[in-house]
């Protein structure tokens, strides 16, 4: 009897102390590229149409850009060219406070993607056969990510759009998966160009799982480290597009709670049956 008291009285006691979720954010970047080029150049392109926001009260938000058109370069060469018809993020979170399920929501979605790195055309000495370094063109590049639950049950997953995706490298087209598994890494290999790296549906967690749970997703990263070509040497950039972010946070068990749960199995002690004495007769 006494055992199934304990029980009951740790159930109870567990289940009060279970958090409701105390915070959440989220966010969605269209396109963010940084660009240094041989010591003389160095340029941030975006963020662009970024939506943030953050809980304890319930928040929906979204942000548009309509005709990205950027060029950059050194004297009379360029470096960059950045080009998208749309750009559409959403941020939103449903924690407002109160018990039960949360979630954090965060997406980014790029029509008419056109980024180019050290374009063949539009340069004021062009070289003759000279490719560009690197082009992305796509119909759609984007991501949402997803984070929600409850105190025990915490959770993130992302996805990524990669609609007619085409990257070419020295003018060649690189071998692309139309649907990539998570963290897809792409193996560069065209023109003997050394430094590039390039990944798809990049996914990376965030928190430990168990108080907090998040993911940031990157349909699109490309990494370039210290590449010359043709006239631009020592170019380093970090192109990423169609990035989103989400997160939701509950409380740890406090001091207190773990002091009621010592608690709480002292009181079940109280409920030991006691052992009868017996009187000795002289």
């Amino acid at each position: 009897m006494y055992i199934r008291t304990i029980s009951l009285i740790m159930f109870f006691l567990f289940t009060s102390l279970h958090a409701d979720v105390i915070s959440g954010s989220s966010s969605g970047t269209g396109l963010d590229i940084d660009v240094t080029a041989a010591g003389l150049l160095t340029v941030d392109i975006g963020p662009f149409a970024q939506s943030s926001g953050s809980a304890p009260s319930a928040y929906d938000l979204d942000n548009e850009f309509l005709g990205v058109d950027v060029d950059v370069g050194i004297l009379v060469v360029e470096v960059a060219h950045v080009g998208a018809d749309t750009i559409n993020t959403t941020a939103s979170s449903t924690v407002d406070g109160s018990t039960g399920s949360k979630n954090a929501i965060g997406s980014s979605t790029v029509s008419g993607v056109d980024v180019t790195l050290i374009p063949a055309v539009d340069q004021i000495f062009p070289l003759p056969d000279f490719n560009d370094l690197l082009s992305i063109t796509a119909t759609t590049i984007g991501s949402t990510s997803t984070s929600s639950g409850d105190y025990g049950s915490l959770g993130s997953v992302g996805t990524s759009v990669l609609e007619n995706l085409d990257i070419k490298v020295d003018g060649v087209s690189l071998v692309l998966d139309a649907d990539p598994e998570p963290n897809t890494s792409v193996i560069v290999d065209a023109g003997g160009i050394a430094g590039l790296d390039i990944y798809l549906n990049e996914q990376i967690a965030i928190g430990d799982g168990i108080t907090s749970s998040g993911i940031r997703t990157n349909a699109l990263r490309i990494e370039l480290d210290a590449i010359t070509f043709g006239l631009v040497s020592a170019l380093d950039s970090n192109i990423i597009i169609g990035q989103s972010e989400s997160l939701i946070v509950v409380p740890e068990l406090s001091t207190l709670g773990l002091t009621s749960v010592a608690l709480a199995a002292a009181m079940g002690l109280c409920f030991l049956p006691k052992r009868r004495r017996t009187r000795k007769v002289r």
